[in-house]
């Protein structure tokens, strides 16, 4: 995963941020955050955030 994040632009991913996206990926979770890191690995990696409240 880290390889292909500093392939496509996206730095300085954490451990922790990296093991907590291949877990979200793994058990087709959505994952609420505010770290920019998730947001921009999301739309590399297909995995979802949560944007909002579900009605």
């Amino acid at each position: 995963m880290q390889s292909r994040n500093l392939k496509n632009g996206i730095n300085k991913v954490g451990i922790a941020d990296l093991i907590i996206a291949q877990n979200v990926i793994d058990a087709d979770l959505e994952l609420y955050t505010l770290d920019r890191h998730f947001e921009l690995m999301s739309k590399l990696h297909g995995f979802r955030l949560f944007t909002g409240y579900y009605s």
